[in-house]
């Protein structure tokens, strides 16, 4: 089974400033060799710091393991329902249903008892 690594608006924003660590996580992914989650959420959340154009995304989401999750109506509804921010929430809800890593810049950001947090 080829695991799963989730970036969270933090790792996102730190792919894009050339974080070491990072970029070798995207790198895998391009090489096929885990695949890399980008929630919707996190993405607009990053871009909100980042401004970037598609064509700076398309770069990043161009490999066939890297994917989009979509905060679609089911999604919504669950992590709707949880306390604290819906960027964390859905970064959590990727990373549950996968079974994979959540990658991050700010560990103490995540409540217990979440998926394993692998820190940038």
């Amino acid at each position: 089974m080829i695991e799963t690594r989730v970036f969270d608006h933090t790792a996102i924003i730190a792919l894009f400033q050339g974080s070491t660590p990072a970029f070798r996580v995207w790198e895998a992914a391009e090489a096929d060799k885990l695949t890399l989650i980008l929630p919707a959420v996190a993405v607009a959340e990053a871009n909100g710091v980042i401004g970037a154009d598609s064509n700076a995304w398309r770069s990043i989401l161009d490999p066939g393991r890297v994917i989009v999750t979509p905060l679609d109506e089911s999604t919504a509804i669950e992590v709707g329902k949880a306390p604290g921010s819906l960027v964390l929430n859905h970064v959590i809800h990727e990373a549950t249903h996968t079974q994979g890593e959540i990658v991050t810049a700010m560990p103490w950001k995540y409540p217990p008892g979440v998926p394993p947090l692998w820190r940038l």
